[in-house]
């Protein structure tokens, strides 16, 4: 496998390529499964990324659609819009080809369903109710106006652009009495034959269907969706044929079907949707040959990230730690923390000091990076004012802490920084209650010299608004 990331402006990058090793033995053995991880975790960016893999694109071709983008009139089906949906992309995939041939029959029944004389001018009506994409869009309409349909339907089907004769439908009719299912519903036809004419040309690839985003649907049609994958597996089953084979395979001869979503939010939204007493694992496993395959990159984000922030703050992982907690990551979907991250820059008033002898100190702002990072992850003044007095009566972590805070500290009170005395509250007893900054090393963090005693007088109004300057040399 080829080495992937996911990747934000070519500046945040997460490996991933483990991951995909591991999708690709999962596909391999599950004709039907469901990819699950949290909304916002990259489950999307990680697909297009597996995709792209050299390897899988060896031995998979994929069809992807996006359902929760369709318009769905309330008189239409939502499966209705998968099937043209999924015809749309066989021929963006080039899976079916402009001059796709088809029997007689299909053909009429085609100009009968819906009085169009090809397959791309009969999906026109349709599209509207698709969210199409720019690729798509494009491939479609140069069809149309290369006028590269499907001419042998035009030559056997000529005569039905006529006003239909009775005899023409009685023709089809008694066509289509041969073979019901076809006359039930010609698209699904033609996407069987199309995928069975690819696979017959290409038996080394296996086609792989795969529905985006299925728990941001209306739940009703998304359990419309699941229920017709689901109840086409067991067919043998209710028709008793070849008992030793209960299953015909995925609908419409696909090779491999994925439902993205989360497994979690899904089995709410069952529950909401059925009833708290309904079954959801003996629904789900209608549809799973086997387990789902759950996708998380958290360990790697989580190591990506304090190093994200470090190089961008040049502040200490280690102190990072303490003060950006893991717990708050995980809370954030991987987008939200690199938009955190991201730009912090431009939330940070940059401060310029003189020392004693009148030369221009710039001091080290990564601390005021850090509160804006934390700002922008949903803390407020409070909640970041306690994560700071947490780790200053820290004795682990309180040194290298006011490395980067002391500065500020001192000048948000006297406005200088030589010789400065700051105090503050020890409830532990086991770390220093004062600290007096000695110098301002060449990276402009502060040598501090640290001792306990001393009386605290006003802690409440001293530390607390001395903090309050502090937050705001950062914007909201």
């Amino acid at each position: 496998m080829t080495s992937t990331v996911i990747t934000k402006n070519n500046d945040f990058e997460i490996p991933i390529d483990g991951a995909i090793g591991r999708f690709y033995d999962h596909l391999k053995n599950h004709d039907r499964t469901i990819l699950s991880a949290k909304f916002g975790d990259g489950k999307s960016y990680f697909l297009q990324k597996f995709m792209a893999d050299e390897k899988v694109r060896e031995n998979y071709v994929f069809l992807t659609l996006f359902p929760v983008n369709y318009q769905v009139e309330e008189n239409r089906d939502v499966f209705e819009l998968i099937k043209y949906d999924l015809l749309i992309q066989m021929f963006v995939q080039k899976i079916m080809e402009p001059d796709f041939k088809m029997s007689k029959v299909h053909a009429w029944g085609w100009c009968l369903q819906l009085n169009a004389p090809t397959l791309v001018e009969g999906l026109l009506p349709i599209f509207s109710s698709l969210y199409l994409d720019e690729a798509s869009a494009k491939m479609m309409a140069a069809f149309l106006i290369a006028h590269k349909t499907v001419g042998k339907i035009k030559k056997k089907t000529g005569e039905l652009m006529e006003p239909v004769r009775d005899r023409h439908i009685e023709n089809f009719i008694k066509e289509i009495a041969k073979n019901p299912v076809s006359g039930q519903d010609v698209v699904t036809v033609i996407i069987q034959q199309g995928i069975a004419a690819y696979k017959k040309d290409h038996p080394d690839k296996k086609i792989v269907l795969i529905i985006e985003d299925m728990d941001r649907m209306d739940p009703a049609h998304l359990f419309r969706i699941m229920n017709v994958f689901s109840a086409h597996i067991d067919y043998n089953y209710r028709f008793g044929v070849n008992a030793n084979q209960p299953f015909i395979g995925n609908k419409f001869g696909l090779d491999k079907v994925v439902f993205v979503m989360s497994y979690e939010n899904t089995e709410h939204i069952f529950h909401h949707f059925y009833g708290r007493d309904a079954d959801f694992n003996g629904y789900i496993s209608k549809f799973c040959s086997s387990n789902i395959f759950n996708y998380s990159h958290s360990p790697e984000k989580e190591k990506i990230v304090y190093m994200r922030i470090s190089e961008n703050t040049k502040v200490d992982e280690s102190l990072l730690r303490y003060l950006v907690k893991p717990e708050l990551l995980y809370e954030h979907s991987i987008r939200e923390v690199v938009n955190a991250i991201e730009g912090v820059e431009g939330f940070v008033n940059h401060v310029q000091v003189s020392d004693k002898d009148g030369q221009t100190i710039n001091l080290h702002h990564g601390i005021l990076k850090v509160i804006a990072i934390l700002r922008k992850l949903g803390m407020d003044n409070k909640d970041i004012k306690d994560r700071i007095t947490a780790c200053l009566g820290d004795e682990k972590v309180y040194k290298p802490l006011l490395g980067y805070l002391g500065c500020f500290m001192a000048y948000a009170r006297r406005g200088r920084l030589d010789n400065v005395r700051v105090q503050f509250r020890n409830d532990r007893g086991l770390t220093p209650s004062t600290f007096v900054i000695e110098r301002i090393d060449e990276n402009g963090k502060a040598d501090c010299s640290y001792y306990a005693g001393g009386a605290i007088h006003e802690f409440e109004t001293h530390f607390s608004k001395l903090m309050d300057k502090v937050l705001n040399m950062v914007s909201a």
